[in-house]
């Protein structure tokens, strides 16, 4: 799956880099695949019609260190957030497809069992029902996020690693058109992941 690369020698140029792709309090972003149909209008009828989703594709932030030092604690820092991320990113690859592949028999039933008017009617149908799978894919992301999706990061003065903990974002990241909002505080910083 697709990693975006960001140079980095602390936990905060990953940050930032990773910020920079993803837009403020992101590490990475999951998009379900577009969603299509198929179909064939006879007589007041869709004789047959079929639902398909392209790939859903994952993203999230990974960081190349290149030569020199690097603290540890920024190191792990580092680390963790990138498999907490990668993890995360992929559980909503996986609830996307999962929740289309559960829905797809049901609305395809639904709209041979209607009748239509004309053609033009049977299009508008299929129209509210790839909305109506779309709604099910946002009810999805939404679920993960009521369980994940916040990355708390502390550095407590004096450990030699910080604190990284995922924890429930709430009803936040997943409409493309509101971003994830972040908290943001240097001791402790926290950021939040996904932004759908």
């Amino acid at each position: 799956m697709p990693a975006f690369i960001v140079k980095a020698k602390s936990f905060k140029q990953f940050q930032d880099g990773a910020f920079q792709k993803f837009g403020t309090g992101s590490l990475g972003v999951t998009t379900p695949g577009e969603i299509s149909a198929t179909s064939n209008f006879k007589n007041g009828k869709l004789i047959t019609v079929s639902f398909s989703m392209k790939e859903t594709r994952p993203e999230w932030a990974e960081a190349d260190f290149g030569r020199g030092p690097i603290n540890d604690f920024d190191l792990d820092a580092i680390q963790k957030c990138v498999q907490l991320s990668k993890n995360h990113e992929n559980k909503h690859k996986e609830g996307f497809e999962q929740t289309f592949k559960d829905s797809k028999p049901k609305a395809e039933k639904d709209l041979r069992d209607g009748t239509y008017a004309t053609k033009a009617d049977a299009d508008k149908a299929i129209a509210a029902k790839i909305d109506e799978l779309k709604g099910k894919l946002q009810a999805a992301c939404l679920d993960l996020h009521s369980k994940e999706g916040l990355i708390e990061v502390t550095f407590p003065k004096g450990q030699p690693k910080a604190n990284v903990v995922m924890k429930p974002a709430g009803n936040t990241g997943c409409d493309p058109a509101t971003p994830a909002k972040v908290r943001l505080a240097r001791h402790p910083s926290a950021i939040v992941l996904g932004r759908h």
